[in-house]
């Protein structure tokens, strides 16, 4: 007898907050806690250079009367699928790595504080620009909680909040946004615009937007706005627009343009081709019909000629036979 294997995914929600100690108790944190950095308004920023350590204090502020422990990791800061900071899960392999937490967990007293300082040792082969990093905070009894719901699939939400560290190095500053590869993409939800958009220089672009077209032929379709949060250097992201109406097989025009605050905008004019598996996938996944061509089928094209031929060739016949008969009389 066959037994089911349990599937559980954790999903981590992350959210940067910072506020005064003052202020933390008004702040009205769903979770409990609030976390600040210690000698700045918002989040750690710190002037360096290669090989140089830096030094902060991020301070955990109960706002609740219970006792509460929260447990503490450095982690990675990329872009998140439509702008703004992600911060990672599990061990960093970027700028994460430069930190160094004095402690892993803080333990909270009833509607009290602890402080955690912390060291950031940059890389002797980092280069110029700005850098992010962050430290991810999650209350200990969440990690403990059981997977609630039945069946061999089940998801696990785990809130948290994290607290971005950016680095900057001396040297030349340069701002852009690229863009990659665009095609049509199908999930369950319907069909999108996938556009590939990177940030290869090394500053961050504190918010983009635009707006495309898609036509097919002469016709335009549907126009959209693109509004892009923060996007992290050296990061890259596939930006999803939603296709409106259903897709048919055949080619489509994207003209538009991106407007990276403080870089050169970036003017477009693709072709993207939804083809025939595409069209297979999109009902598979979303199971709603999609037409597999735009055009007149190339089945009736045959079948409209094979006619065309009879009626030319039984128009031949037809002359002839009254000719013969004219003949005879």
């Amino acid at each position: 007898m066959s037994r089911v294997k349990r599937l559980t995914l954790t999903a981590a929600c992350a959210v940067a907050i910072a506020c005064p100690v003052d202020d933390a108790a008004g702040s009205g944190s769903p979770l409990g806690y609030a976390i600040t950095a210690v000698g700045f308004r918002s989040y750690f920023i710190f002037d360096a250079s290669p090989g140089e350590t830096v030094r902060g204090t991020l301070r955990f502020v109960n706002l609740t009367s219970e006792p509460r422990t929260i447990v503490l990791a450095p982690v990675d800061v990329s872009t998140a699928a439509a702008g703004g900071l992600q911060y990672g899960n599990g061990r960093p392999h970027r700028e994460g790595r430069w930190l160094t937490l004095t402690a892993r967990s803080a333990g909270l007293p009833g509607s009290g504080s602890s402080d955690v300082p912390f060291a950031v040792k940059v890389g002797r082969n980092a280069r110029p620009g700005e850098h992010f990093l962050g430290i991810a905070a999650v209350d200990r009894r969440v990690l403990k909680q059981r997977v609630g719901g039945r069946g061999p699939i089940r998801l696990r939400v785990i809130p948290r909040l994290a607290m971005t560290i950016e680095v900057r190095l001396p040297g030349k500053r340069k701002s852009m946004l690229s863009l990659g590869a665009m095609n049509i993409a199908v999930a369950p939800s319907g069909a999108t615009l996938a556009m590939q958009i990177s940030n290869p220089a090394n500053t961050l672009i504190s918010e983009t937007t635009g707006s495309l077209t898609v036509s097919q032929g002469a016709t335009p379709l549907f126009t959209q706005d693109t509004t892009l949060a923060a996007f992290v250097p050296k990061t890259a992201i596939t930006y999803h627009v939603p296709w409106v109406g259903t897709p048919v097989e055949g080619n489509y025009r994207v003209k538009g343009v991106l407007r990276p605050a403080g870089a050169r905008p970036i003017v477009f004019d693709r072709t993207v081709r939804f083809g025939g598996g595409a069209i297979r996938k999109y009902r598979q996944q979303t199971g709603r019909q999609a037409e597999e061509s735009s055009g007149t089928p190339i089945v009736l094209l045959v079948v409209l000629g094979l006619a065309l031929a009879l009626a030319v060739t039984f128009g031949f016949a037809y002359i002839r036979a009254r000719r013969q008969l004219r003949d005879r009389g």
